[in-house]
């Protein structure tokens, strides 16, 4: 599971950064403008993909937390069996 959502999120990312390079490419302007624009939206895009990997990161801790807990609350219980 953890494999397909990884996947998910550089899929996401890629067509992201696809996109936004697709758009500033083609919008009509001068070479100056056009640079600026490709270099606020890299640095956009940065920061999405750095939120994205933290938000990522996040979720995966509190599912680690949850299964350890789930984990601890099964052996708790089997100690009475033993």
């Amino acid at each position: 599971m953890e494999s397909n959502n990884k996947k998910i999120m550089i899929a996401a990312a890629s067509g992201l950064a696809i996109g936004a390079l697709a758009g500033v490419l083609f919008a009509p302007a001068s070479g100056k403008e056009t640079r600026s624009r490709i270099k606020k939206t890299g640095s956009q895009l940065t920061d999405n993909v750095n939120e994205t990997i933290e938000k990522g990161k996040r979720r995966l801790a509190n599912i680690k937390e949850e299964i350890r807990e789930r984990l601890e609350s099964i052996t708790d219980g089997s100690e009475d069996y033993l």
